[in-house]
């Protein structure tokens, strides 16, 4: 799934003339702190809502950060996981999609990025998800798959996460059971290390508060 799958067109598009009182009031309109300028040729860069406090005359135009804005966006044919690593590494609320010449298409925020969790993990279908910490060498889909089959299950997704300066990864496995209690004692028999696990009974929390829990996971 790439970035364009996921474009969202509902936050304002911000020009140099824009005031930052107006820009502060789309920001609390639409729940971000983040927004994105484009001179009607080329995105230009985003301005914070950090930024916009720090001015004393909030009827000064968008201008006089022509030279300051941050120029961070993501061309539309990277994988929505890259999506998810930069807003997470800039501490984003929102990052602008371009195409290869620097025209704005549209944002993707925390919603998007759900809806694309949604459907990486097929959180709509019924099912379990557990989490396994492990040295990257241990790794092997296989051998976790015949686990879960053993207890008449079968994987339906799995991603791996690997830690920052470390050789241990996370890999995260979604199942088509709704119960994981044999699942994980057969796991833990064979020495897995269980991070996390979201039974089918926790689906509603888990998607309401799954984001930040992704991001940590995710974040490669």
């Amino acid at each position: 799934m790439l970035a364009t799958d996921f474009i969202s067109m509902e936050i304002p598009i911000l020009k140099y003339t824009d005031t930052c009182s107006q820009v502060l009031r789309w920001m609390d309109e639409y729940r971000v702190l983040h927004m994105p300028v484009f001179d009607g040729v080329a995105y230009q860069g985003m301005i914070s809502e950090a930024d916009l406090l720090n001015i004393e005359d909030e009827d000064s135009t968008l201008v006089i950060f022509e030279n300051k804005l941050l120029k961070v966006a993501i061309e539309g044919n990277r994988p929505i996981y890259d999506v998810i690593k930069i807003l997470d590494d800039f501490k984003l609320s929102l990052i602008p999609v371009i195409d290869g010449n620097d025209r704005l298409l549209g944002t993707i925020g925390y919603k998007e990025v759900m809806r694309a969790m949604v459907d990486v993990f097929n959180l709509n279908s019924k099912g379990a998800v557990f989490v396994l910490e492990m040295n990257y060498v241990d790794y092997a889909l296989s051998e976790i798959s015949r686990i879960v089959e053993s207890n008449d299950s079968r994987v339906l997704s799995a991603h791996v996460s690997f830690h920052n300066d470390s050789n241990m990864i996370d890999v995260i496995v979604k199942v088509n059971t709704e119960s994981l209690t044999s699942v994980i004692q057969t796991l833990e028999r064979y020495d897995y290390n269980i991070k996390a696990s979201f039974g089918n009974g926790d689906n509603q929390d888990y998607l309401n508060e799954r984001y930040e829990e992704l991001m940590r996971y995710l974040n490669t």
